[in-house]
Protein backbone atom coordinates (compact mmCIF):
# COMPACT_ATOMS: atom_id res chain seq x y z
CA UNK A 1 0.00 0.00 0.00
CA UNK A 2 1.04 3.44 -0.04
CA UNK A 3 1.59 5.55 2.52
CA UNK A 4 -0.78 7.26 3.71
CA UNK A 5 -3.34 5.03 2.13
CA UNK A 6 -6.13 3.88 4.37
CA UNK A 7 -4.69 1.14 6.72
CA UNK A 8 -8.29 0.04 8.28
CA UNK A 9 -10.88 -2.37 6.58
CA UNK A 10 -14.75 -2.39 7.77
CA UNK A 11 -14.67 -6.18 8.72
CA UNK A 12 -11.44 -5.61 11.14
CA UNK A 13 -13.85 -5.01 14.35
CA UNK A 14 -15.70 -8.25 12.96
CA UNK A 15 -12.45 -9.74 13.62
CA UNK A 16 -11.45 -8.98 16.71
CA UNK A 17 -14.76 -9.52 18.68
CA UNK A 18 -15.02 -12.81 17.29
CA UNK A 19 -10.75 -13.49 18.35
CA UNK A 20 -12.05 -11.58 21.58
CA UNK A 21 -14.74 -14.43 22.80
CA UNK A 22 -12.16 -16.96 21.29
CA UNK A 23 -14.64 -18.11 18.25
CA UNK A 24 -12.01 -17.15 15.72
CA UNK A 25 -12.71 -18.37 13.01
CA UNK A 26 -15.21 -21.25 13.71
CA UNK A 27 -18.56 -18.90 14.40
CA UNK A 28 -17.05 -16.48 11.73
CA UNK A 29 -19.50 -17.13 8.59
CA UNK A 30 -17.90 -18.59 5.23
CA UNK A 31 -18.04 -14.48 3.67
CA UNK A 32 -15.98 -13.50 6.83
CA UNK A 33 -13.51 -16.15 6.37
CA UNK A 34 -12.85 -15.90 3.01
CA UNK A 35 -12.88 -12.08 3.30
CA UNK A 36 -9.97 -12.83 5.81
CA UNK A 37 -7.78 -15.12 3.81
CA UNK A 38 -7.99 -12.35 0.86
CA UNK A 39 -7.34 -9.20 3.26
CA UNK A 40 -3.74 -8.47 4.36
CA UNK A 41 -5.11 -6.10 7.05
CA UNK A 42 -8.12 -8.55 8.77
CA UNK A 43 -5.15 -11.86 8.01
CA UNK A 44 -2.68 -9.85 9.94
CA UNK A 45 -5.16 -8.52 12.82
CA UNK A 46 -6.54 -11.84 12.97
CA UNK A 47 -3.07 -13.66 13.32
CA UNK A 48 -1.57 -10.90 16.06
CA UNK A 49 -5.04 -11.02 18.01
CA UNK A 50 -4.85 -14.65 18.18
CA UNK A 51 -1.36 -14.71 19.45
CA UNK A 52 -2.14 -12.16 22.56
CA UNK A 53 -5.40 -14.42 23.18
CA UNK A 54 -3.38 -17.51 23.48
CA UNK A 55 -0.34 -15.71 25.31
CA UNK A 56 -2.99 -14.13 27.61
CA UNK A 57 -4.70 -17.52 28.22
CA UNK A 58 -0.92 -18.76 29.23
CA UNK A 59 -1.84 -20.73 32.82
CA UNK A 60 1.90 -20.35 33.58
CA UNK A 61 1.87 -17.13 35.67
CA UNK A 62 4.96 -14.62 35.10
CA UNK A 63 6.95 -15.19 38.06
CA UNK A 64 9.21 -11.28 39.11
CA UNK A 65 11.17 -11.53 41.87
CA UNK A 66 10.16 -9.78 45.16
CA UNK A 67 12.73 -6.72 44.62
CA UNK A 68 14.69 -7.67 48.13
CA UNK A 69 15.55 -10.61 46.22
CA UNK A 70 16.96 -8.63 43.31
CA UNK A 71 18.69 -6.41 45.58
CA UNK A 72 20.71 -8.86 47.81
CA UNK A 73 21.31 -10.56 44.16
CA UNK A 74 23.11 -7.04 43.17
CA UNK A 75 24.95 -7.07 46.47
CA UNK A 76 26.32 -10.43 46.08
CA UNK A 77 27.15 -9.61 42.22
CA UNK A 78 29.29 -6.46 43.41
CA UNK A 79 30.76 -8.15 45.90
CA UNK A 80 32.06 -10.95 43.50
CA UNK A 81 33.14 -8.01 41.16
CA UNK A 82 35.52 -6.12 43.89
CA UNK A 83 36.68 -9.53 44.90
CA UNK A 84 38.39 -10.32 40.82
CA UNK A 85 39.46 -7.02 40.50
CA UNK A 86 41.18 -6.79 43.56
CA UNK A 87 42.56 -10.26 43.02
CA UNK A 88 44.63 -9.34 39.89
CA UNK A 89 46.91 -7.29 42.48
CA UNK A 90 47.07 -9.75 44.62
CA UNK A 91 47.96 -12.41 41.91
CA UNK A 92 50.44 -10.57 40.66
CA UNK A 93 51.80 -9.87 44.56
CA UNK A 94 52.22 -13.44 45.02
CA UNK A 95 54.04 -14.55 41.34
CA UNK A 96 56.59 -11.51 42.71
CA UNK A 97 56.62 -13.14 45.98
CA UNK A 98 57.27 -16.34 44.93
CA UNK A 99 59.90 -15.38 42.77
CA UNK A 100 62.03 -13.56 45.59
CA UNK A 101 61.44 -16.28 47.52
CA UNK A 102 63.26 -18.16 44.91
CA UNK A 103 66.08 -15.79 44.55
CA UNK A 104 66.37 -15.96 48.11
CA UNK A 105 66.67 -19.45 48.49
CA UNK A 106 69.67 -19.70 45.61
CA UNK A 107 71.09 -16.36 46.85
CA UNK A 108 71.25 -17.44 50.30
CA UNK A 109 70.99 -21.05 50.32
CA UNK A 110 72.79 -24.48 49.11
CA UNK A 111 75.56 -24.22 47.44
CA UNK A 112 75.89 -25.36 43.83
CA UNK A 113 77.00 -28.80 44.47
CA UNK A 114 73.96 -29.30 46.55
CA UNK A 115 71.72 -28.62 43.71
CA UNK A 116 74.07 -30.83 41.19
CA UNK A 117 73.64 -33.55 44.31
CA UNK A 118 69.91 -33.57 43.64
CA UNK A 119 70.83 -35.02 39.86
CA UNK A 120 72.73 -38.12 40.46
CA UNK A 121 72.54 -39.68 37.45
CA UNK A 122 72.69 -36.45 35.32
CA UNK A 123 76.06 -36.82 33.43
CA UNK A 124 77.12 -33.45 32.51
CA UNK A 125 80.54 -32.38 31.95
CA UNK A 126 82.72 -31.02 34.78
CA UNK A 127 81.71 -27.53 35.57
CA UNK A 128 83.68 -25.29 37.73
CA UNK A 129 80.72 -23.56 39.69
CA UNK A 130 81.53 -21.42 42.27
CA UNK A 131 81.10 -22.49 45.41
CA UNK A 132 78.45 -20.80 47.59
CA UNK A 133 78.69 -21.08 51.74
CA UNK A 134 75.93 -20.37 53.65
CA UNK A 135 76.74 -17.39 55.55
CA UNK A 136 75.89 -16.63 58.98
CA UNK A 137 71.99 -13.94 59.36
CA UNK A 138 74.72 -11.48 60.81
CA UNK A 139 76.43 -11.01 57.87
CA UNK A 140 73.61 -11.65 54.88
CA UNK A 141 74.69 -8.92 52.04
CA UNK A 142 72.50 -5.91 51.60
CA UNK A 143 70.78 -8.39 48.66
CA UNK A 144 69.28 -11.34 50.70
CA UNK A 145 67.82 -8.45 53.07
CA UNK A 146 66.39 -6.63 50.63
CA UNK A 147 65.25 -9.89 49.14
CA UNK A 148 63.65 -10.64 52.40
CA UNK A 149 61.95 -7.33 53.05
CA UNK A 150 60.44 -7.62 49.69
CA UNK A 151 59.05 -10.62 50.20
CA UNK A 152 57.51 -9.89 53.46
CA UNK A 153 55.94 -6.32 51.87
CA UNK A 154 54.90 -8.29 49.12
CA UNK A 155 52.58 -10.76 51.18
CA UNK A 156 51.59 -8.49 53.93
CA UNK A 157 50.39 -6.33 50.91
CA UNK A 158 48.65 -9.25 48.95
CA UNK A 159 47.01 -10.27 52.23
CA UNK A 160 45.70 -6.56 52.61
CA UNK A 161 44.50 -6.13 49.51
CA UNK A 162 42.54 -9.39 49.97
CA UNK A 163 41.15 -8.11 53.41
CA UNK A 164 39.75 -5.25 51.62
CA UNK A 165 38.02 -6.67 48.81
CA UNK A 166 36.21 -8.95 51.38
CA UNK A 167 34.47 -5.47 52.70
Amino acid sequence: MMPGADMSCPHERDVLDLVAIGQWPARADAALRTHAAGCGICAEVAAVAVAVREWADDPRPVKVPDAAVVWYRAQVRAKEEAARRASRPLLAAQLVALAAVILAVVTIGPSAEWYLALLPDLSLPALSLPTVHIPAVSTWSWLAWGTVAAVATLLLAGGLAWILAED
